[in-house]
Order: structure tokens, then sequence, then C-alpha cells
């Protein structure tokens, strides 16, 4: 399963990435029209890096299981609680 999802992610970003390059080319050509041009290109870059670079992470290092959400709200370290065991006369409003 990690490795389908790292060639699908692999795959997404290549795409991404190629349409980045054909953008910076079109801005560097285009620069002279607008003084936001480069400001936008750059964080741009450094948004799509972090997405890239988090996405691997959470591929590699996250949890692929079938639930994970539910593994980690019914995770040994959670109790029931017992609403009887509550005491609701100390009820203060803040």
């Amino acid at each position: 399963m990690q490795l389908i999802l790292l060639g699908f992610f692999t795959l997404v970003m290549v795409g991404v990435w190629i349409f980045f390059v054909i953008l910076s080319i079109h801005a560097r050509k285009f620069a002279n029209f607008s003084r936001f041009i480069n400001k936008g290109l750059s964080f741009l870059f450094i948004f799509l890096l972090f997405l890239s670079i988090s996405g691997y992470v959470l591929i590699l290092f996250g949890d692929l299981s079938e639930n994970p959400i539910g593994n980690f709200l019914n995770g040994s370290s959670t109790k029931p609680i017992n609403l009887k065991e509550i005491d609701f006369s100390k009820n203060t409003t803040y």
C-alpha cells in the first residue's frame, strides 16, 4: 500500500512541479509587467516545497492502517468515562 501511495504521490508532484516550471518560465518572461510576480513565485516555490516534503514524510512515517482516526480515538490510553461519577453540583460558569 505504501509503495502505491508513494508512486501516486510522486506522479502528482511531478505534474505539479512541471506546471510550476512552466509558470516560472512565463513569470521571468513577463516580469516587467508586474512587480509582484517574483514575490508570488517565491511564495509558491516555498509552499510547493513544503507540501512535497510533508507529503512524503506523511506517507513514509504516517499511520497507513485501515482506520487511523478510529485507532487514535479508541486507543488503549483512553478509558471510558463514567458520567455517574462526575459531580455536577459544583458547576461554575465563567
